[in-house]
């Protein structure tokens, strides 16, 4: 399947592959499952696809690739695969997923669409469904009219109506988990930051927040929704900002407030993990749960994607065990990438990682980012953004990656050695 010269999909006689980093596997009924409701297809320009011709040979397909961008709930288990020309831009910030199509069953009629991609979750309160509705931008202005000085709430209306967030919407709809914004900074750099992208390379999802919101702010926005929401579930730690422990004196303070006015409802923090000791005084406080994202849990890789500033990929683990010690719920936001994750090493130090620091859930994520940059930075001789043999790069020994078993082996392994862990990709309301 390709798009053409006239912008539309377009059948083609080769057969579909997918990319596990440098192998290239074909799509089939056994590794691939109906294109999800509410995936979005995307062109990616400057790429040709590949496939197999009749003969089993890899050939070019005349048009521009296309991949498929997955709900939440859906795992990709391979990227797409295509030659990609020298001119190409970077790609933005998505989970670039291979996507085939079966024969059109006949003249005019549409052909079925196929996605890379195993279920992991069903999407429940998550499913597109139940955002973006007609009524948005009224229930909005409702909100804004009754808030008029809460730069939170103006803050958080563009990232309903303009990004699409769904735990911005959830704020406005009352409903579920609404996400709350409190800090500007971060001490890492990561590759794939939605919010900040210095390097140049592409540009950043959306603009991170740009103030300090008052505790009188914080207090308002999450009291609210605390109190009065079905599910209620109150998050630090949104794509629109850096590290919330870099605000930890005034998380505390917004939730000492909260839980002196409710006991109803969840606060929960998504964070980098980077500092325990203010991990365990807000868990201490009433922080709930705590979801902590990793990548990798071998150390060489783990910096060459986050790039971390005065902290440590132990420092991960031990904020894990910190929130465990005060009674809050653990959840490792595990980012997934085809060819790299499912790779005997990262499989082998992830399982010592979750040996250390035991979790409640484990909610699998796709890494999102254009697989040659990340693929450049991690197996390539330079790092994407930085001239090769820059300061960020002398010194550090590339880490070696075996062959990838395949994500649904992966995972298989997993929950064979850790049959006490949840799975899933959201965080429960209770």
């Amino acid at each position: 399947m390709v798009t053409g010269a006239d912008g539309r999909l377009h059948w083609t006689p080769l057969r579909a592959v997918g990319r596990s980093r440098g192998e290239l596997w074909e799509l089939t009924p056994e590794n691939a499952i109906p294109l999800p409701a509410g995936s979005t297809l995307l062109s990616l320009p400057g790429r040709q696809p590949l496939g197999l011709d009749r003969r089993g040979r890899v050939a070019v397909a005349e048009g521009t690739a296309v991949s498929a961008i997955l709900p939440t709930g859906f795992l990709r288990t391979l990227l797409p695969a295509y030659e990609q020309g020298r001119r190409a831009a970077a790609l933005p910030l998505y989970g670039y997923t291979a996507v085939a199509a079966s024969e059109p069953p006949g003249p005019g009629q549409e052909p079925q669409l196929w996605a890379a991609a195993m279920p992991v979750e069903e999407p429940g309160l998550w499913d597109p469904k139940h955002f973006n509705g007609p009524d948005l931008p009224r229930v909005v202005s409702q909100r804004l009219e009754e808030s008029p000085g809460n730069r939170l709430v103006k803050h958080l209306s563009r990232c309903a109506l303009e990004y699409g967030c769904f735990t911005a919407q959830n704020l406005f709809y009352r409903r579920w988990e609404a996400g709350i914004p409190i800090s500007a900074a971060c001490n890492a750099r990561c590759r794939g930051c939605l919010s900040a992208q210095p390097d140049g390379v592409f540009p950043a999802a959306q603009d991170r927040l740009a103030f300090r919101p008052t505790l009188d702010e914080v207090v308002e926005v999450g009291l609210a929704h605390l109190q009065a929401a079905p599910k209620a579930m109150v998050s630090f730690g949104q794509g629109c900002e850096g590290e919330p422990s870099m605000q930890a004196e005034l998380a505390e303070a917004a939730i000492r407030q909260w839980r002196r006015a409710t006991r109803r409802g969840l606060i929960n923090m998504n964070t980098n993990g980077s500092r325990p000791e203010a991990i365990r005084r807000l868990a201490a406080a009433g922080l709930g749960s705590v979801r902590v994202s990793l990548f990798s849990a071998r150390p060489a890789v783990f910096s060459a994607y986050y790039r971390p500033h005065g902290y440590t990929l132990d420092s991960v683990l031990q904020s894990l065990r910190a929130a465990k010690s005060e009674g809050a719920r653990t959840s490792l936001n595990l980012l997934v990438y085809p060819g790299l994750t499912d790779t005997p090493e990262e499989l082998a130090a992830l399982q010592d990682f979750l040996e250390a620091a035991p979790v409640d859930l484990i909610q699998l994520r796709p890494l999102n980012m254009d697989p040659a940059l990340l693929e450049e930075i991690l197996l390539g001789g330079g790092s994407t953004g930085e001239a090769p043999g820059s300061a960020a790069d002398r010194g550090q020994e590339r880490p070696g990656f075996g062959a990838p078993m395949g994500l649904p082996e992966w995972w298989r392994r997993l929950r064979q050695a850790f049959p006490q862990v949840g799975w899933g990709s959201f965080t429960p309301p209770e």
